[in-house]
């Protein structure tokens, strides 16, 4: 296995520090960013951030998930409207604001292309409100309901009419209403569901019946009686349908009706309010007969949570699931998508690295909102990311280029999965796998200059990734990512914890003004830790945060630390360049403070490549995965290994590194020359990785 990347370092400049007065913060002064400006302006917007307790339902007509109110992680009641699309979330400003509400019920008239929104705690809690994707109406009718939250509202397509059950303030009811655009009428039904709130509402389009399923029956969490039955309302009457399948006896669990799989599909809730139990993380499908289990394609799913809210999206077919509160009592700000096979998760907003091979970006301007929250993917070459821009650079979200913190167990077979960087850092090790199916414990080094070691006697925890000690320089040329750590080694029954992936990291740079008034975070991942048997993964490395511009200001939050902490080896580096900046006394580590310097390593940066390995080629780049090897030989032995170098002097001394099994094993520096060098060394037996580095000069 061949990691072909070059531990780009190392360049002197003396640069005088030139401080203007704030008088001259409007002159267009002499540093360029080198932009051309041909990708245009960069604007992220805000998002609708962590919450539970909110509804949401789906526009048919205009294609779009539309999400009301909730409340937010300091329970503030929120009255905000959004709109998803199926790749972004949009806020919608109305000329007329419902008052905030949580626990409310909507519900979308295909017939007349609204949706309607009725009671929940905060404000109007027996008021009807619509949506027209423009604005919100407060409708008055003859007839209101009694106040209410956590009833069901589901459409009856067959009937046209909205169809509301359960809910109430301090106890729950069993009343059926509905709604006809106009008026709400109580339906008087012969058989009625006992009196209940929490539980989910759906429409079957299939049978043509509303479906009731779980809730509690006490709106007090020390009298509370969980339910797992299910009812139907064909809007005549109302049946109890059994058991059959799972019982689901949840409440604050989430439910949509796909139409496609014709299937209710249901996920998450609390089995038990008084303490809060949380169900499993499985999801499940109805299709009027039995309550199964849904198999999915992976383990990746969102997790134990209640108070969440799903809608069905049916032009796309898949069933979109929103925030929530988790077991840990967080508040949740995450989108999912459910295709009928498998969960997948929707961040917030990701700037797709891979988009270019080089990670370079010539904008104009670049505007990350307040609100916004940005994540970043990879490239093939896994580069940092670079955003030039002509313009004033302004970001007052959150961009966050995190390396992956080592929380997952390694598989009882196979290689696991590698906690992978952020965008220009490396990977951290996979922890052993357990004695009784491996026959050791050892677990594997985290990838880098500084990666960390695998532990490699048993229950002994990875080494942390080192990023200032080991390399990188205070110019910050060229910028650099951080190491990842070691996995922890087994033991005879348990699996090692993974090591934390190594901080990402970002040149910004501008022609004008940079202004931070919100968070940037290149931080390495915590290692994977347990309080039983095995050994933990060490922490991440962190990354790298480099600024450049006329002027670089703001009152924001800088953060390149590593997964054990601030005050650890593991700490990246943060560079301000400018001729006028403000302190960021909030960066972590310190930043580095210096006016602009001309070289930004943007379009030249030299790069080494493992090239030949006991005379087989390595596609380039590699891959560095440990299941699907780019260079195989049959038997171990001396074998050359050619290292290629593209804009690095002569004479400059290359490191290699092999880490195979936990170990790793540094050979002796060889000077470049004619722009490459041969190493002659004995390769161990087994998977492994060489890794090629150099500190130079220019």
């Amino acid at each position: 296995m061949i990691k072909n990347k070059a531990n780009r370092l190392g360049m002197a400049i003396a640069a005088a520090y030139v401080a203007l007065s704030s008088g001259a913060a409007a002159q267009d002064l002499p540093f360029n960013s080198g932009s051309t400006g041909a990708d245009g302006p960069l604007l992220l917007v805000k998002q609708p951030g962590p919450r539970s307790e909110h509804a949401m339902a789906y526009d048919i007509a205009r294609d779009r998930v539309v999400m009301f109110g909730g409340r937010d992680r300091s329970f503030a009641t929120l009255d905000d409207t959004w709109e998803f699309d199926g790749t972004n979330w949009v806020e919608v400003i109305t000329a007329f604001v419902p008052p905030g509400k949580y626990e409310h019920s909507m519900a979308y008239d295909v017939g007349r292309g609204l949706i309607v929104m009725y009671g929940g705690g905060g404000s109007g809690w027996n008021m009807t409100y619509e949506y027209d994707g423009t604005n919100w109406t407060e409708i008055v009718t003859a007839g209101d309901p009694s106040w209410r939250q956590d009833a069901g509202m589901a459409y009856d397509v067959n009937r046209g009419v909205v169809v509301m059950y359960g809910g109430g303030l301090i106890n729950p009811d069993n009343e059926t209403w509905e709604y006809d655009g106009t008026n709400w009428t109580e339906a008087v039904t012969a058989t009625s569901p006992p009196p209940k709130l929490h539980h989910t509402f759906v429409y079957d389009t299939q049978r043509d019946v509303c479906v009731a399923v779980g809730g509690s029956t006490n709106h007090s969490i020390l009298a509370v009686e969980d339910t797992g039955d299910r009812w139907e309302y064909n809007g005549i009457d109302w049946t109890n349908v059994g058991q059959a399948g799972t019982t689901l006896i949840r409440e604050g669990m989430a439910a949509a009706y796909d139409a496609f799989q014709d299937q209710a599909v249901y996920f998450g809730g609390l089995t038990d309010p008084n303490p809060e139990t949380f169900g499993s993380a499985a999801t499940y499908g109805y299709e009027g007969t039995s309550m199964d289990e849904l198999a999915s394609a992976s383990a990746f799913n969102p997790g134990e949570r209640t108070e969440h809210a799903m809608a069905y999206d049916s032009l796309s077919r898949r069933t979109v699931l929103y925030g929530g509160e988790n077991e840990a009592g967080t508040i949740l700000g995450d989108t999912w998508v459910w295709t009928g096979t498998d969960w997948n998760m929707k961040p917030a907003t990701t700037f797709d690295v891979s988009a270019k091979s080089d990670g370079i970006w010539n904008f104009t301007t670049i505007d990350i909102q307040a609100g916004a929250e940005v994540y970043f993917s990879q490239n093939t070459k896994n580069t940092p990311v670079f955003w030039l821009a002509t313009g004033n650079v302004d970001i007052d979200g959150f961009l966050y280029l995190n390396g992956e913190p080592g929380s997952s167990d390694r598989l009882a077979t196979g290689p696991g999965t590698e906690p992978i960087g952020g965008p220009g850092g490396f990977r951290g090790g996979v922890g052993g796998i357990n004695g009784n199916a491996s026959g050791t414990f050892i677990a594997d080094a985290g990838l880098g200059p500084g990666g960390g070691a695998g532990g490699l006697s048993k229950n002994e925890d990875g080494q942390g990734a080192t990023h200032s000690v080991t390399y990188g320089n205070a110019f910050l040329q060229p910028i650099n990512g951080g190491s990842g750590g070691g996995g922890g080694a087994s033991n005879e029954s348990l699996n090692g914890l993974n090591g934390g992936g190594g901080g990402g990291a970002i040149l910004i740079a501008s022609s004008r003004d940079i202004t931070v008034n919100g968070t940037l975070t290149a931080n390495g991942g915590a290692g994977g830790a347990n309080t039983i048997g095995p050994g933990d993964g060490g922490p991440g490395a962190g990354g790298s945060i480099r600024l450049a511009a006329d002027r670089v200001t703001g009152d924001g939050y800088l953060e390149a630390i590593g997964g054990g902490g601030g005050g650890s080896n593991t700490a990246g580096r943060v560079r301000i360049e400018g001729f006028f900046h403000s302190p960021f006394n909030t960066s972590q580590p310190p930043p580095i403070l210096a006016a602009p310097t001309t070289n930004l390593f943007v379009g030249s940066r030299p790069e080494l490549a493992i090239t030949q390995v006991d005379g087989n080629n390595v596609a380039s780049p590699p891959t560095g995965s440990l299941s699907v090897f780019d260079v195989t030989f049959s038997s171990t032995g001396t074998v050359d290994i050619v290292v290629q170098a593209n804009s690095i002097p002569n004479g400059s001394p290359v490191d290699l590194r092999i880490t195979i099994e936990g170990q790793i094993i540094d050979l002796p520096s060889q000077p470049l020359a004619g722009g490459q060098t041969t190493f002659n060394t004995t390769v161990p037996a087994g998977a492994g990785r060489i890794q090629a580095f150099t500190e130079f000069t220019p």
